[in-house]
């Protein structure tokens, strides 16, 4: 058995380079063959809603990467209920 790697997503999508710089990692693991588990917690969890706009704050949309994640291999991933319910938002 090899070992795992799980990563914590826990900053909004945007206003840093964190959360990019993170997936960007993931990624690149997933590509070296690595087992990667994603976790999305707290503020992270921003990074999976949709109908985001940061052009109009002059940033790159990361949906890209999120969209790239099933061809790595990474087809599921973990979301906190908690940060769900603290957000006010569902898992759907």
């Amino acid at each position: 058995m090899g070992n795992k790697t799980l990563a914590l997503c826990r900053t909004a999508p945007y206003g840093s380079a964190l959360a990019r710089e993170g997936l960007e990692a993931v990624l690149a693991s997933a590509a070296m063959e690595q087992e990667v588990d994603l976790l999305f917690i707290g503020d992270g969890i921003f990074q999976l809603l949709g109908n985001q706009s940061p052009e109009k704050i002059q940033q790159k949309s990361q949906r890209r990467n999120l969209l790239a994640l099933p061809m790595f291999g990474l087809e599921q991933f973990y979301v906190c209920a908690s940060s769900l319910a603290e957000r006010g938002l569902s898992p759907n």
